[in-house]
């Protein structure tokens, strides 16, 4: 796919932010390449300029199967951003070149029911999390397709994505995944039972989440927060589209892990 339609997408409050998109401003304008202001279907690529915080918000905002996502670094641990305000030059070359690889990565869609019929759709790129309000632990009860998966007394729940596999869900102990695998993480937190553990199932699943206490909180991506109520529940599947993460950086899922996370360095 040839690069025509740009869309500069930052966290201004990221220092170097401006800084950055002046240059891109500056080089897409002389290879005649349009920076349009807001994210479409048309769009051929988006530039998240920041952390991995601002890649998460990028992507939700996406929402088609086709646009590229490529992120520059401006922040200390940058999981998913594969490039730094100092290689941007070369690597925006390596683009437009089209040298670069695509990392598929799933994306969850997330509705939230009520009884009076009132919904909220959202997609997740890392993970949603269920967390307790108050002092009560949260009763859930969890089912797929072929019917009920267990009912969980727990001070909160991660569903995760293998994109996010190495967030929340790895603090409260769930597995590494790798990330271009389509495949969801459901890790309790602080559950009553111990044989409650990390559940890895396919991203194929259609799950089923319902709330059995008075309250909890929903957050998505760890930036969209919202409360449930008793008898309120969630239903997560897959998305229909797969976000596309551009990787220039060549350095591979486990070089990454040992250089971030000091995995078995």
């Amino acid at each position: 796919m040839n690069v025509k339609k740009v869309v500069l997408f930052p966290n201004l409050k990221k220092k170097g932010a401006k800084e950055v998109i002046s240059f891109l401003k500056k080089r897409l304008k002389e290879k005649k390449i349009k920076v349009e202001k807001k994210i479409s279907s048309q769009s051929d690529l988006v530039i998240a300029i920041g952390g991995d915080g601002t890649i998460l918000k990028a992507a939700r905002e996406i929402k088609n199967g086709r646009t590229l996502l490529l992120g520059v670094n401006l922040g200390d641990i940058g999981f998913l951003t594969t490039t730094t305000r100092e290689k941007l030059n070369e690597c925006l070359d390596d683009v437009l070149a089209k040298n670069f690889l695509v990392s598929p990565r799933l994306m969850l869609k997330v509705q939230m029911r009520r009884e009076s019929g009132s919904r909220l759709n959202c997609f997740c790129l890392n993970e949603i999390v269920l967390m307790r309000k108050g002092a009560r632990m949260l009763s859930l009860k969890i089912s797929g397709r072929k019917g009920k998966i267990g009912e969980f007394c727990v001070d909160g729940l991660i569903i995760a994505t293998p994109t996010g596999s190495t967030g929340h869900s790895l603090s409260a102990g769930g597995p590494f995944v790798f990330p271009e695998e389509e495949l969801i993480i459901l890790s309790p937190v602080c559950s009553v039972s111990l044989t409650s553990r990390p559940l890895i199932i396919s991203a194929n699943e259609r799950l089923r989440i319902e709330l059995n206490s008075p309250c909890a909180n929903l957050t998505v991506d760890g930036q969209e927060n919202f409360l449930l109520t008793e008898r309120d529940f969630l239903l997560i599947e897959k998305a229909p589209f797969s976000l596309k993460l551009i990787d220039v950086s060549k350095k591979g899922y486990f070089r990454l892990l040992r250089e971030k996370l000091g995995w078995l360095s």
